[in-house]
């Protein structure tokens, strides 16, 4: 299965290991085929700095490793998607949007009331983490 997770989703899955956590052993099992942008990969390292987090280079580092290598990495070209693509209402989830759909994801897993709003106007679906687990565990 093709899934697309917004930051917030993966940060919990990886550095709180809450309701999310289940999706690292989903991913790291090959049990899903995790879709990134350069731009959410960026966004992931950049709130990993944050100082609330605080986090050193060497955390950091690990946390990525548990990530990184199991993506597959979308080019995103925005010429490829369509005039009539849904917006999201905060332009800084767009990316997760255009990422789904340029990758052909059957999932979008977030939290982000942003993004949930817009299930059912794009070709895949938008779930939480919880609806997700229980759709298909």
């Amino acid at each position: 299965m093709r899934v697309v997770f917004d930051t917030n989703t993966l940060i919990s899955a990886l550095l709180f290991r809450g309701h999310s956590s289940f999706l690292v052993e989903l991913w790291q099992n090959k049990a899903l085929t995790v879709l990134a942008s350069n731009d959410s990969v960026a966004e992931f390292l950049r709130v990993l700095n944050y100082p609330k987090f605080k986090l050193s280079i060497l955390q950091i580092e690990a946390i990525a490793k548990q990530y990184l290598p199991y993506v597959i990495f979308i080019s995103i070209n925005k010429a490829q998607l369509p005039d009539d693509l849904v917006q999201c209402r905060d332009i800084k989830d767009q990316q997760f949007i255009d990422l789904a759909y340029l990758g052909k994801a059957e999932v979008l897993i977030s939290g982000d009331m942003d993004l949930l709003v817009l299930n059912g106007q794009v070709p895949f679906q938008i779930e939480t983490p919880t609806i997700f687990r229980a759709r298909i565990l």
